[in-house]
């Protein structure tokens, strides 16, 4: 809705998707735009904004079973190709919840800190265990990877918050990440 005078309107922002179907693994990438709706109406306010469909909580489910009615599909666990990357030292964390004997622990690193080289010992008994949403930086100088990136290996899915540098980072991401599960 927007104010003076007031009225409902409907914008439709369409969001891509981009499936791959590689070797075993189907994945799902989608962009999600976010929009300042005020720079459209910019002697007006913008008040009540609903975001409609279109989510990836309402279109991945929908491609998922597309593909399940002709295939198996199972949940990819990224636990060992993430773990593979931070044994190399490409990655390490800033953030990390992880699930331990009897409960799941989290560990916020200060500025620009992370877990494996502040904490050896702690990331030592990480490594045997499940990773939930992690926040990882890429230790690298070539730009080959984003500077940082989310990953819920548990669940299969990797995260990138900001617009890569280079339109290869993301597709980097997966296929390190893949190559070492």
């Amino acid at each position: 809705m927007v104010l003076d005078p007031p009225e409902d309107i409907t914008l439709n922002f369409y969001q891509p998707f981009f499936v791959t179907l590689k070797q075993k693994c189907l994945i799902i990438q989608a962009t999600i735009l976010e929009k300042n709706f005020s720079s459209y109406y910019p002697n007006r306010r913008v008040v009540d904004v609903k975001k409609v469909n279109g989510e990836e909580e309402y279109v991945i489910p929908k491609i998922l079973s597309f593909f399940a009615h002709r295939y198996s599909i199972e949940i990819c666990d990224l636990n060992k190709g993430i773990k593979q990357l931070w044994a190399k030292d490409i990655i390490d964390s800033q953030y990390i919840k992880y699930k331990r004997n009897r409960s799941v622990s989290t560990e916020t690193m200060d500025e620009n800190y992370t877990l494996k080289q502040q904490y050896p010992d702690l990331y030592e008994a990480i490594t045997s265990t499940p990773i939930n949403k992690t926040i990882f930086k890429y230790l690298g100088k070539d730009q080959l990877l984003p500077d940082h990136f989310t990953a819920d290996p548990s669940k299969g899915e990797l995260s990138v918050s900001l617009f890569p540098i280079h339109i290869k980072q993301v597709p980097n991401v997966i296929d390190k990440v893949l190559s070492g599960n």
